[in-house]
């Protein structure tokens, strides 16, 4: 849609491209319009044609509000990335297996001691918590379902034991996935 009728002789014509800019024109001006109001170019033509016309331009205000948001914009991006930076350190440098598995069971953050302790040398990242961490499985779909936490608890696998923390995340109260915090403790356990 070219125009946009906003109040009863105010109408807005917004062409798609600038070669559209003369065709939007001859629809403004066989709609009755008296004056056009819009950019650099818009006036350019309307000049030639003899119609009356208004430039907006963009002013100081303007463009001092939009280089201090961008600035804005620049510090929250910096920020976001040293948070971000923050967390793959602590991911790794973490003595527990941590991985994150998302609601429809697939892990999605994996640290290398939870590689460790799956014993596997694939990579755990889209894998299915069934398939590479099943002792994690049942804790999942309960955390999933409950939204509540579960902390510290004992159990096994084959041969091994582990201590499980388990915290649900949700977005808007609705379950995304399960925070798992895993460590073995089978020799603690003997």
């Amino acid at each position: 849609m070219i125009g946009k009728r906003i109040v009863a002789n105010l109408l807005f014509y917004y062409p798609e491209q600038m070669d559209d800019l003369e065709s939007a024109i001859d629809r403004a001006l066989s709609d009755g319009c008296q004056v056009l109001v819009g950019g650099y170019s818009l006036n350019l033509i309307a000049s030639r044609r003899r119609v009356p016309s208004v430039l907006i331009s963009a002013g100081r205000e303007a463009v001092e509000q939009a280089i201090d948001e961008a600035i804005k914009l620049v510090h929250v991006i910096r920020q976001e990335r040293e948070k971000n930076e923050l967390f793959k350190i602590t991911l790794q440098l973490s003595e527990d297996g941590i991985v994150y598995v998302d609601n429809n069971g697939r892990i999605t953050i994996a640290n290398e001691r939870a590689k460790r302790l799956a014993k596997t040398p694939e990579d755990l990242l889209e894998q299915q918590v069934q398939q590479v961490l099943p002792f994690l499985s049942s804790y999942w779909q309960a955390v999933l379902q409950s939204l509540k936490q579960v902390t510290n608890d004992i159990c096994k696998n084959g041969n091994e034991v582990f201590s499980v923390n388990c915290y649900p995340v949700s977005v808007e109260n609705q379950a995304a996935g399960v925070l798992f915090f895993f460590r073995n403790v089978t020799d603690v356990m003997r």
